[in-house]
């Protein structure tokens, strides 16, 4: 079964724009299914079960390994272009994580409502992922395990 993995952006020090990110990609992921693809989504499926266990137990890096666990297993990954989409380090790892394992990457416009063009990351994606510690330590270790990285550990460009 092939399906789609919706990126987007979700951290941000304030709880009702947390919110509202995931109120938007739980709407786009829907307008998706409806339009006959199945989508996961890290946020639409996380968010609740953070609520119902306490946002303190299970931190970033957490939800960083479990979403890459599912990664390797979807057939393209889109990245929703919503507020804060170019300032998430989460994104630019699995941009660069989907990147590495040779998947297609496009990017969902609001205006557009569809996945448009294909998609690699840049050097800003690259400087993102490792301006965060958290976010560069998971993707290595991940694209090890994959086989994906290069001979210093890091993720092939």
């Amino acid at each position: 079964m092939s399906f789609i993995y919706l990126a987007s952006p979700y951290g941000h020090p304030d709880w009702q724009e947390r919110q509202a990110r995931y109120h938007k990609v739980c709407r786009i992921a829907g307008e998706l299914m409806q339009a006959g693809h199945t989508v996961f989504s890290p946020i639409a499926h996380g968010h609740s079960i953070a609520m119902q266990l306490g946002n303190d137990v299970m931190d970033y890096a957490f939800w960083l390994r479990q979403d890459f666990a599912v990664l390797p297993h979807c057939e393209e990954l889109w990245f929703a272009q919503i507020d804060g989409f170019r300032e998430s380090k989460g994104m630019s790892a699995e941009a660069i994580a989907a990147h590495a394992l040779g998947k297609k990457l496009r990017v969902w416009n609001e205006s557009i409502k569809a996945g448009i063009r294909c998609w690699e990351p840049g050097q800003h994606a690259f400087d993102n992922a490792r301006s965060d510690p958290v976010a560069w330590r998971v993707l290595c270790e991940y694209c090890a395990e994959w086989g994906v990285a290069d001979e210093k550990g890091e993720p092939k460009g």
